[in-house]
């Protein structure tokens, strides 16, 4: 995939992470009645977290794929950075939510994650990834130095003064 296709699915994914937050995220069935809860209320606080960083993603994914970069006073590379830092956020309050203990269905009650809750963990999951798979082929990334231990004689410390 080229960069402008990553960038595209970067900004659709952080548009749907932010709509998930307003569908339902859990769904509650005692008997014949039953309830559900999106992000934005009561038990979830990492809900409008996500709904925050998953919008400012998706936007400077947008303005990327659109070419807009001189509306944000920042360079492009860090544009994307940002941006895909803000989804990763999102990813992780969405998966931490996701992990939640929601007990059994035992005889028509209980509770499961709803539709929202999904789409939010795939949107801010696949929006991540395509911002820093644009960041590494566009070779935008900080270069991290390796280390070699053989460069060094070994990771010997008789250089230390512990003599």
């Amino acid at each position: 995939m080229n960069k402008t296709q990553l960038i595209m699915i970067a900004a659709i994914g952080g548009i749907a992470a932010a709509v998930g937050c307003f569908l339902p995220w859990i769904s509650i069935n005692v008997g014949p009645i039953s309830a559900s809860q999106n992000a934005l209320h009561g038990m979830w606080t990492a809900g409008w977290l996500v709904l925050i960083l998953a919008g400012a993603g998706g936007f400077f994914a947008f303005l990327s794929w659109q070419g807009k970069t001189k509306l944000v006073p920042l360079p492009a590379a860090k544009q994307l950075l940002i941006g895909g830092a803000c989804l990763a956020g999102a990813a992780v309050f969405t998966l931490i939510n996701f992990m939640k203990d929601f007990g059994a269905n035992v005889g028509g009650m209980g509770a499961s994650r709803g539709f929202g809750l999904w789409l939010s963990l795939a949107g801010s999951i696949a929006g991540a990834v395509c911002m820093f798979l644009v960041l590494k082929q566009g070779n935008l990334l900080p270069k991290v130095a390796a280390s070699d231990s053989s460069a060094d004689g070994g990771g010997d410390d008789s250089a230390s003064g512990d003599a």
